[in-house]
């Protein structure tokens, strides 16, 4: 029983990654895409150290590894350099040691270096730029979610893609960007954070197809 449902899933999914994938991020994607989506996994799970040499990224070191491994490859490619990789407190590190890099990220980007959970949100370079969708992407890879409420009151499972940050500024950005897209938002603002919500099919069909996932661990869970 377990085999044939672990079987239909890996099925599911894989019908569901050839679809998005090939749509979103063949092999075509061009350098200032694999920028923004650097940028977006920066703001979502990582951090500019303060020394100006070096970038993280955090993630599961079973969820996350395939897609840590993806965007590492992003910024050996780019930044013509190796990622080094290691497992330190239950979570798989990607650490890019180079100040071209980290430099690069803070001066022509514009993300701060050190602590930034309150204060980070989406550069400016990027508000009115045809990678926009690349960034809000990276940021829901890196720190958002997607679960299927199962509650009585729904008669199916109920899909609910979210965020949930300590910067109110980068979730407010993101809520009114989702807004001119015609998306349909829940927002809750709490003391020292805000979540923001997409509700139902509907939502989600119209997330994948305009922005979408490359995270298998997000990938996997659609139904």
């Amino acid at each position: 029983m377990l085999r044939w449902l672990s079987g239909r899933i890996n099925s599911n999914y894989q019908k569901l990654k050839k679809h998005y994938i090939s749509k979103l991020f063949n092999k075509n994607m061009n350098r200032e895409e694999k920028i923004a989506e650097l940028t977006g996994a920066i703001i979502g799970d990582g951090h500019i150290a303060k020394n100006g040499k070096q970038i993280e990224l955090v993630g599961h070191p079973i969820k996350d590894k395939e897609y840590l491994y993806t965007i590492g490859s992003f910024g050996n490619e780019i930044f013509n350099l190796a990622f080094k990789k290691t497992v330190r407190e239950r979570a798989l590190r990607i650490i890019f040691n180079s100040k071209k890099m980290n430099d690069y990220f803070v001066n022509e980007i514009g993300i701060p270096r050190g602590k930034k959970s309150d204060i980070v949100e989406i550069p400016e370079v990027y508000i009115n730029s045809p990678y926009l969708k690349n960034v809000i992407r990276g940021i829901f890879d890196t720190d958002g979610y997607l679960f299927y409420d199962k509650r009585e009151l729904y008669t199916k499972p109920y899909p609910r893609i979210g965020i949930h940050m300590q910067s109110k500024k980068l979730v407010s950005q993101i809520n009114e960007i989702f807004k001119n897209m015609d998306f349909k938002t829940y927002t809750l603002d709490r003391k020292n954070s805000m979540t923001l919500e997409l509700y139902g099919e509907k939502q989600l069909k119209k997330y994948m197809n305009e922005i979408g996932f490359l995270n298998k661990k997000h990938l996997s869970k659609l139904q």
